[in-house]
């Protein structure tokens, strides 16, 4: 391969990795959103790879199995909807081999490329609120009026469809600055000016996970640290604590019947709170094949006929990536992600770089916490972290 090949396929790939930044720019006829400039981006890299003939990496057997369990609930759940929810996660999984395969040869600068996606998140949240405050445009940012604790509130979301997903992406930096390589420190106060804007509950957990893993050494302390944040995360995620409900919350995000008191002081369930009874419910009513995939929004609609979901909290998709996909994809479901968690952590111990080890391990930390409270498998970041984490650790050489 020319070295102008080299050249231009390595600043293709650093383009495709910051299009992650842009998942809510282009709608197009039926697809709606779900083509982006990372799809547009991945295809050229793609035909580029098929044409050129890029070495097969090396890749477990088992992730290949992994990937077909989407495609197993498929058989059993034959209709369009699962499907095309199918299709999406298959594709988004996908990103575990792809990676390897297209960035084996290409020598990052990972600094380099966190560095300038900084200041494309920056300048993304700066734009959506020019456009927010001189030109009314709702499309990039999140007006939320009652937001617990807080009131009425305008949340930065730039070029993506929710502030939780800017926020999930600025800890990628964040953990590279605090565990790798420092990055420069006006880039970083910039980051978390934004991260800040977002008003993302994930922030918490998000400071919390890095704390930890940067002041505690011993590890039982480490572990009992993170148990907390999980606690904490789920309890302050399902109820609002207040000695009262303030009159400005919307009744669709908070349940005034409140599940417990302590003196004058409420715990008031959230719909998440809900949602995780829904998804108990759906896995007892079908353990076996589970509600199908894309199915959890249909089924808390008809939980609210027979009472047990409350009719005047929102009803939504599967909001986190345990009891709701227990309940999606049924009981098979739980020794699939089991074995998930386990290859990932294989993956973390082979690296040999500390650094590099310590920065998954605080990133996969996080990213599991926040799949407490929300969805977060349909991220593409996610996906292509991981896929770098399995070419890391097989090729065991960072740098």
């Amino acid at each position: 391969m020319s070295l102008k090949k080299i050249i231009n396929r390595k600043y293709l790939s650093y383009i495709f990795l910051w299009s992650l930044l842009y998942t809510k720019i282009f709608f197009f006829a039926i697809v709606n959103y779900k083509v982006q400039p990372f799809e547009i981006i991945f295809s050229l890299l793609l035909g580029i790879g098929f044409v050129v003939k890029y070495p097969k990496p090396s890749i477990p057997s088992l992730t290949y199995l992994f990937l077909s369990f989407p495609l197993l609930h498929l058989l059993i759940h034959l209709n369009i909807g699962v499907a095309l929810e199918s299709i999406g996660t298959i594709y988004l999984m996908s990103f575990l081999l792809w990676i390897s395969w297209l960035f084996k040869e290409v020598d990052i600068n990972f600094r380099f490329v966190l560095s300038i996606g900084i200041i494309l998140f920056i300048a993304n949240a700066i734009v959506a609120g020019l456009l927010y405050f001189y030109g009314g445009n709702t499309t990039y940012v999140y007006v939320y009026p009652g937001y617990p604790y807080l009131g009425d509130v305008v949340r930065t979301q730039g070029f993506n469809a929710t502030p939780n997903q800017m926020s999930s992406l600025a800890a990628i930096p964040l953990a590279y600055h605090f565990f790798v390589k420092k990055i420069n420190l006006w880039l970083i106060i910039g980051l978390l000016m934004v991260l800040f804007s977002t008003l993302s509950k994930e922030i918490a957990p998000l400071f919390a996970v890095i704390g930890v893993f940067l002041l505690l050494k011993n590890k039982w302390l480490l572990y009992l640290s993170l148990f907390v944040i999980i606690v904490g995360t789920v309890t302050l995620t399902f109820f609002v604590i207040a000695d009262q409900l303030p009159a400005n919350i919307r009744p669709s995000i908070i349940d005034s019947n409140p599940i417990f008191c302590f003196g004058n002081w409420c715990a008031y369930p959230t719909p998440y709170f809900h949602l995780f009874r829904a998804a108990i419910q759906g896995f007892l009513e079908n353990p076996i094949k589970g509600l199908g995939i894309g199915n959890f929004y249909e089924y808390t609609l008809l939980l609210k006929e027979t009472g047990f979901y409350p009719k005047k909290i929102t009803s939504v998709e599967c909001h986190d990536i345990y009891w709701g996909n227990l309940a999606q994809f049924g009981i098979f479901y739980l020794p699939v992600f089991t074995w998930f968690i386990f290859f990932i952590r294989n993956c973390i111990q082979k690296i040999s770089n500390p650094r590099y080890q310590l920065f998954f391990t605080v990133l996969c930390t996080y990213y599991l916490i926040e799949g407490l409270i929300i969805s977060n498998i349909h991220f593409r970041h996610i996906w292509v972290v991981l896929g770098f984490l399995i070419l890391v650790s097989e090729n065991n050489n960072s740098k």
